[in-house]
């Protein structure tokens, strides 16, 4: 698909764009394929944008390069590129089923890297009251200062910063998000506990 624009709504009462009642995307994607086939779509520079009306979350990605591929489960492959905040990432995820998102959630493995970030996920992902995680993160930067100015934090973009490393459980219900055990490193300094 050339240019492509995707537009991923949950609406004010909770249904997704992309399913119907209970596994109904899984039960038509296993109905209209063979065994083993999956349903490959492949963009050039497309857009995704997100909205979650029930808490207004929003999210958009642009330029993206991606392969999505959806096998006759509803487990999903996404890898390729996009542009966040005017900087190309790199995404690889799988996602076990598309239709448990906005239920119970899908397990997820989940890789970006960018220029300024590289960053992991292991866990579950559910849309059932906004974007919610809960799983293991590792989030790393060479040069701090260049994440804060992708960020938006231009003052912090002007310090020096330099490595920065963080990693732990990760509990997150739309804006609000906990972490135990977790651990940051910014250069020789190094912070372990709560957040």
């Amino acid at each position: 698909l050339q240019q492509p624009v995707f537009n991923v709504l949950i609406d004010a009462q909770g249904r997704a764009g992309w399913s119907g009642k209970g596994d109904a995307l899984d039960a038509a994607l296993a109905q209209n394929s063979e065994p083993g086939e999956a349903l490959k779509v492949t963009t050039v520079n497309g857009t995704i944008k997100f909205l979650d009306e029930r808490n207004g979350q929003s999210f958009q990605v642009n330029q993206a390069g991606l392969d999505l591929a959806i096998d006759r489960t509803g487990a999903a492959d996404l890898r390729g590129t996009v542009a966040i905040a005017d900087q190309f990432g790199r995404i690889d995820a799988h996602l076990a089923s598309l239709s448990r998102l906005v239920e119970q959630g899908s397990p997820v493995d989940g890789l970006l890297e960018a220029p300024a970030l590289e960053a992991s996920f292991s866990g579950l992902l559910s849309l059932r009251g906004g974007i919610s995680m809960a799983g293991t993160f590792a989030a790393g930067s060479d040069k701090a200062s260049k994440l804060a100015e992708w960020m938006g934090l231009r003052e912090l973009g002007r310090l020096d910063l330099q490595e920065l490393r963080m990693s732990g459980p990760l509990l997150s219900q739309a804006t609000k998000f906990t972490s135990r055990d977790f651990m940051m490193r910014l250069g020789g300094t190094e912070l372990k506990g709560e957040v």
